[in-house]
């Protein structure tokens, strides 16, 4: 009886050990290219926010980075928030789509404004190649 006891508590004791490790789950392709495009959509945003340019053509295309430039404008400053709403991931570019909201300080005026833009991304890294819909790097006259 007291080995029954003992083989039935080693046994519990193994299944809480098994049933309390940590699964590792290991990241997809796919996840780790909507990261990547995450991370390219913010490091824009900051960059813009701090009108570095360069930082801006780094991130970008050329194709992309001159259907930017003549959009920046001229600003004061800028307080711009990005949300990601979805990606699309084809093979050769990544649509991502995200929801933006703004205040551009204009000759001490605010100008608020907001839109879902759609960031289309490609290569290795990704950059930015053009922006669908609504610019979120356009200031409002």
């Amino acid at each position: 009886m007291l080995r029954k006891t003992l083989l039935l508590l080693l046994m519990l004791a193994l299944a809480l050990l098994v049933a309390c490790t940590k699964e590792v789950k290991v990241q997809n392709e796919d996840s780790i290219a909507a990261l990547e495009a995450f991370a390219v959509a913010e490091g824009l945003r900051a960059a813009y926010v701090k009108k570095d340019f360069k930082a801006m053509a780094a991130l970008s295309t050329e194709d992309g980075y001159s259907s930017l430039r003549p959009g920046f404008g001229d600003f004061e400053a800028v307080e711009l928030t990005f949300t990601p709403r979805w990606v699309d991931i084809n093979d050769d570019h990544i649509a991502l789509n995200v929801s933006w909201k703004g205040t551009w300080d204009i000759r001490e005026r605010k100008y608020p404004a907001r839109g879902m833009a759609v960031m289309e991304l490609v290569g290795n890294p990704l950059r930015l190649n053009r922006i669908l819909r609504s610019n979120p790097f356009r200031s409002p006259e």
